[in-house]
């Protein structure tokens, strides 16, 4: 699994994607079963390990840590479900990215200023 770089955002988009996917699943459990996925054993903890907004981590996520969290709160889902939230975030930001490049295009460079 690749290294992904984290920031509260990121686990903020993440989270509606799980819960896009899997709308059963309790907004709390949620967060647990995404702390989990990122290698901490509590949301707090890897809240703290995310101070503020700018804050960024590279971390090795653990799909099969999510599915054992959601599983020891109750949740039955689908393993192969976890991969449409996977690429489902991964969209999110691609657009979010292209949305930004959009509203840079009609902005002057300001490199040849005086």
């Amino acid at each position: 699994m690749p290294v992904n770089d984290i920031k509260r955002d990121t686990v903020t988009l993440f989270k509606r994607c799980l819960r896009t996917i899997w709308p059963t699943v309790k907004s709390s459990h949620a967060d647990e079963a995404i702390a989990a996925y990122y290698g901490f054993r509590t949301h707090a903890a890897l809240l703290s390990a995310l101070p503020d907004e700018a804050a960024v981590h590279k971390i090795e996520p653990s799909p099969s840590a999510l599915l054992a969290r959601l599983e020891d709160l109750g949740y039955r889902v689908a393993a192969s479900d976890l991969d449409r939230v996977v690429r489902l975030s991964h969209a999110e930001i691609l657009g979010r990215i292209s949305e930004n490049f959009h509203r840079m295009a009609g902005q002057t460079a300001n490199d040849n200023t005086p």
